[in-house]
């Protein structure tokens, strides 16, 4: 029996967490993601003739993303899923375990037909590895972000009719049914799927592959990356069990590969790429094979970064981070790797996990790098194009340190910040008012024209929790007010009257008033970032805008009432016999006697 590598190791993980299943069948509310419908697909378990074993169904659509219902057999064997969508471009996969070995099988509604039959054959196992042999060993050798990558294909030919499987308990005693030791300085192992598969362990360079293997031929994949200084690297890889063919392939204009014991090989088609091939026969077990691998210069692709904008929201536990990058290739024609390199490498953050990215993203060849980055490899539509991440990083204590590089030029960045008593501290970025939307606020910080490679960081740590005022302090902010109303009434009163260009009254209001609207937004802002509790905020709030109402109203009162005359001193009357000073009341000059008011007296 043939099963797909590539779904296997998701139905295991599935069926790992079925136990909590209901007996029989399942309706679209005991579902999770997968498209509801009409339709319904049964099955029977063939093999086994117990009842209660776990069913996993995994759904593929083509426009939604992948999802997983469980169910278990009765005692017939049977299984049942019900109101799940007819698509016919929907694939579905189902998946049973048996002492400890997953069988599956898949299948696909036809056009206009609402119930889909699928059964599971479940076959006998044995650790007899006796008709196991590996065929062929293919490496394919591709550019990545900070030296090569070397994808293995193990074929695995199973020349029995039982599936062979090494249990737990039969580890110690037996050998693995394959084991490969990867060149010294490997790193990034990953799987075909993504997923380690249950069967596979790795301890230092060596893996070890206890199972299963079916009957027929089965292909086992995993990749690894090699870290290169310079534009060359020369390297050797153990191969510990005799293998009939090695297969080394690479992008036609890529890496340039040479060894002892490589001979050139037929060329192959791969993706629409053609692949040169050097290949070495009947190695045997024990032996190793020495590459060298030269990399050509290649000039940085033409991609422009326009903006990326952040969208930050943390916890006393993670820092959940979903960034938009904006992309922007020039010309008409989609942008496509060429020699197999990757078109753009976008390294995350010190300690990120829980990647996600969207279709888009899988649609433009978005996937990881042996490095941790992610590798861009197109194609990339022509004009601007949104990229879409997400990944979580660790909080600790102290609060987190969020670093961010960028591969090109950026002309503009942009942090939005969920906050829930956050404080953001940075030195490139510089803050821009506090925006409000969805029942929340947000920080938001800004930086223009960063650099490629130029690091960008904030420290993001939690402010600690605002406390209830206190009855002193209560009546210390009633003093304030009361003080900064007695200082504007009593500021006239300092101010010389006969100084010229002195302020008017409605000038005093205007400027006092102004002040009390600058004090309601610093009461706002320490609101925005957690400093004050909802009852202190509403409180402070509404006594600051009353006074700023009654500011108003003093200052629209004073526009209305004409401002006293300035006091004229009148000069003091003056004798015109002696020219002595006359008192106000004064009949006679009391310098010469001369009548005032007569001839010749001044007023």
């Amino acid at each position: 029996m043939k099963t797909a590598a590539a779904w296997v190791a998701i139905v295991l993980c599935a069926l790992a967490t079925a136990a909590g299943a209901q007996p029989g069948s399942q309706t679209a509310a005991e579902r999770a993601g997968v498209p509801p419908g009409n339709g319904a697909i049964s099955g029977r378990v063939i093999g086994a003739s117990e009842a209660g074993i776990d069913i996993v169904l995994y759904a593929l659509p083509t426009e939604a993303e992948p999802g997983l219902a469980y169910a278990t057999t009765d005692a017939e064997g049977r299984f049942l899923f019900k109101g799940v969508d007819p698509n016919p471009t929907t694939a579905y996969l189902v998946g049973a375990r048996s002492a400890g070995v997953p069988f599956g099988s898949r299948g696909r509604f036809k056009p206009g037909a609402t119930t889909l039959e699928i059964d599971i054959e479940v076959t006998a196992s044995s650790s007899d590895a006796s008709n196991l042999r590996i065929g062929e060993v293919t490496l394919r050798i591709d550019r990545s972000c900070e030296g090569i990558q070397l994808r293995e294909s193990h074929q695995l030919l199973n020349d029995g009719q039982q599936v062979i499987y090494i249990p737990e308990d039969q580890r110690g005693s037996e050998p693995p049914l394959l084991r490969a030791t990867l060149p010294a300085g490997a790193s990034g192992l990953t799987p075909r799927t993504g997923l380690l598969p249950e069967g596979l362990e790795q301890e230092g360079n060596e893996l070890r592959f206890w199972g299963p293997v079916y009957p027929g031929s089965q292909e086992f994949e995993f990749s690894y990356g090699l870290a290169v200084e310079g534009d060359a690297i020369s390297f050797s890889r153990d191969f510990p069990t005799q293998v009939a063919r090695v297969a080394v392939i690479a992008a036609d204009g890529g890496p340039r590969i040479s060894g002892r014991r490589l001979q050139a090989g037929e060329p192959l088609q791969i993706e629409g790429r053609i692949y040169r091939t050097l290949e070495a026969l009947d190695i045997q077990a024990g032996e190793s094979l020495e590459f060298h691998v030269d990399l050509p210069i290649r000039a940085p692709a033409p991609i422009l970064l326009v903006r990326s904008q952040i969208l930050v929201e943390m916890d006393d536990a993670a820092l959940e981070v979903d960034e938009q990058l904006v992309l922007q290739v020039e010309g008409s024609e989609p942008l496509v790797a060429t020699h197999g390199a990757p078109l753009l490498c976008i390294h995350l953050p010190a300690g990120a996990s829980g990647l996600r990215f969207d279709r888009i993203g899988l649609a433009m060849g978005l996937g990881h790098d042996p490095s941790g980055a992610l590798a861009l490899r197109g194609p990339i539509p022509a004009g601007n194009t949104t990229l879409a991440i997400g990944y979580r990083i660790p909080v600790g204590e102290d609060g987190v340190v969020f670093e961010r590089r960028f591969p090109r030029h950026l002309p503009l960045l942009l942090i939005n910040v969920a906050d829930t008593g956050i404080l953001a501290e940075t030195d490139r970025l510089h803050r821009l008012p506090t925006a409000r939307g969805n029942d929340r606020s947000y920080l938001r910080l800004e930086a223009f024209e960063i650099e490629a490679n130029e690091p960008v960081r904030v420290r993001f740590s939690q402010l600690p929790a605002p406390r209830p005022t206190s009855r002193l302090a209560n009546t210390g902010f009633a003093l304030v007010l009361g003080a900064v109303a007695l200082l504007v009434l009593i500021e006239p009163l300092r101010r010389a009257k006969t100084s010229v260009g002195t302020e008017t009254r409605q000038d005093e209001l205007a400027f006092e008033r102004e002040s009390v609207y600058a004090a309601i937004r610093d009461v706002d802002e320490d609101f925005d970032t957690g400093k004050l509790t909802v009852e202190d905020h509403s409180r402070m709030r509404a006594e600051l805008r009353r006074r700023a109402i009654g500011l108003l109203e003093a200052e629209r009162n004073a526009q209305q009432k004409p401002e006293p005359a300035t006091e004229q001193h009148q000069a003091s009357a003056r004798c015109a016999a002696c020219d002595a000073e006359l008192p106000d009341s004064a009949r006679f000059c009391p310098g010469c006697g001369t009548a005032v008011g007569g001839e010749g007296q001044q007023a």
